[in-house]
């Protein structure tokens, strides 16, 4: 048995595949190249098919979720409230321009605040900046969120204007209780029901001006190792319908 990973994404596979191994008492393997039978999971790599392919997590969800136009374009088919891209040009400002569509940690992020600043990245496509009170890091398994996380400006210096929230930027994590955040729930669910991605975490920002939460994006691989608290709850999903 194997996890199926990519190289970059080796750390937090080799955790999971660690604690799955010593506490299932089965060997389980990390792999970057797909072998003959099907992976136990697939940790944020969508390469091999398979007729009997795992659920954790589909080819399709990971191929979705791994490109911000994919993405972008699979929510414009559903109901869901999200940060959608664009191409051409803008009819207001400011805009989010996505050098890098497959990144993260904000890899690629510029901030074009008039059509001067665009001009150079008129090729690249790009979001409407939106007005977020807030945004979590959403652990969902199994289509329940399991761990809520909100994002916190950590500096002494005022807040930009226009923040992108990640850690590079300044910001960190305060875990918090979901059950402070009920619109959240349905929200989630919608976003299981249409992707049955089976576990990811969710960055979701609460759009104030439009009253509605708006899905950023969704990682199929998260870091498990920051945190073990959060490695032991992909073990305990994982492992009560794996092993």
């Amino acid at each position: 048995m194997y996890i199926l990973t990519l190289p970059s994404l080796t750390n937090s596979a080799r955790l999971l595949a660690g604690k799955l191994t010593v506490e299932g008492g089965k060997r389980i393997e990390v792999l970057s190249s797909p072998q003959r039978e099907p992976p136990l999971v697939r940790w944020g790599c969508s390469h091999g098919e398979y007729s009997n392919d795992t659920r954790y997590n589909s080819r399709k969800a990971i191929r979705t979720c791994g490109n911000k136009t994919a993405f972008s374009n699979f929510l414009s088919m559903t109901d869901i409230s999200y940060v959608e891209m664009n191409s051409g040009n803008p009819e207001r400002f400011p805009i989010v321009v996505r050098t890098v569509l497959n990144g993260n940690s904000g890899d690629g992020i510029v901030i074009c605040k008039n059509m001067n600043e665009f001009l150079p990245y008129r090729k690249y496509q790009w979001s409407y900046f939106y007005n977020f009170d807030y945004e979590l890091g959403v652990h969902i398994l199994g289509g329940r969120i399991e761990k809520l996380f909100k994002k916190v400006w950590n500096r002494d210096t005022p807040e930009p204007d226009y923040p992108i929230r990640n850690m590079d930027k300044g910001y960190g994590f305060r875990r918090v209780n979901p059950i402070s955040f009920k619109k959240l729930h349905p929200y989630v669910q919608s976003i299981y029901d249409e992707f049955g991605i089976e576990f990811c975490r969710a960055d979701i920002g609460w759009d104030i001006s439009n009253r509605c939460y708006r899905v950023i994006e969704v990682n199929t691989a998260p870091s498990l190792s920051n945190n073990e608290d959060t490695l032991g709850t992909y073990f305990e999903f994982l492992k009560d319908r794996l092993l």
